[in-house]
């Protein structure tokens, strides 16, 4: 193999293990980019006994189709990601894979919950597994948006 063909192998390697190639596709990331889904504001939401109830007018990283945010609650074992991929619609589910446990983020090109780890696992807003390696769904819950709130069922 000549010299040119390998520094291009190993460039080619590096650049792909060392960023995350959602990043590559799209330099602009807004705030709820693959690779980048931030915290919900802490001051936008409540946690009832069996809810978490969103004040979305106090949540801006809700506030636009295509964006996303985490909301963990650890004491309460409450680690969840909203999606809002249409102006409509929001959906609620698990923030972690089903694989190894990773972070999962929101690719909002793709309309897919992608896994932040090596070997992306992929999937639907549903929580079905568009591309393993993970082995099972994740856990969606009912959530439901009425009057500038968003009630999400635990």
């Amino acid at each position: 193999m000549n010299s040119s063909r390998r520094k291009m192998l190993k460039s080619s390697a590096l650049a792909a293990g060392g960023l995350c190639s959602c990043r590559i596709l799209d330099l602009f990331a807004n705030p709820s980019d693959c690779c980048n889904t931030p915290d919900l504001e802490p001051k936008s939401y409540t946690v009832e006994k069996d809810r978490v109830v969103v004040d979305l007018s106090a949540a801006p990283s809700l506030a636009h189709p295509g964006h996303a945010a985490f909301i963990s609650v650890p004491e309460r074992e409450i680690e969840l990601i909203i999606v809002r991929p249409d102006p409509d619609s929001y959906v609620a589910l698990s923030r972690f894979c089903t694989h190894g446990g990773q972070v999962l983020s929101y690719v909002r090109q793709r309309r897919l919950l992608q896994c932040n780890n090596f070997n992306h696992s992929l999937f639907e807003l549903d929580g079905t597994v568009y591309k393993g390696p993970a082995p099972k769904p994740l856990a969606r819950f009912r959530v439901e948006a009425a009057a500038g709130e968003l009630t999400i069922y635990l």
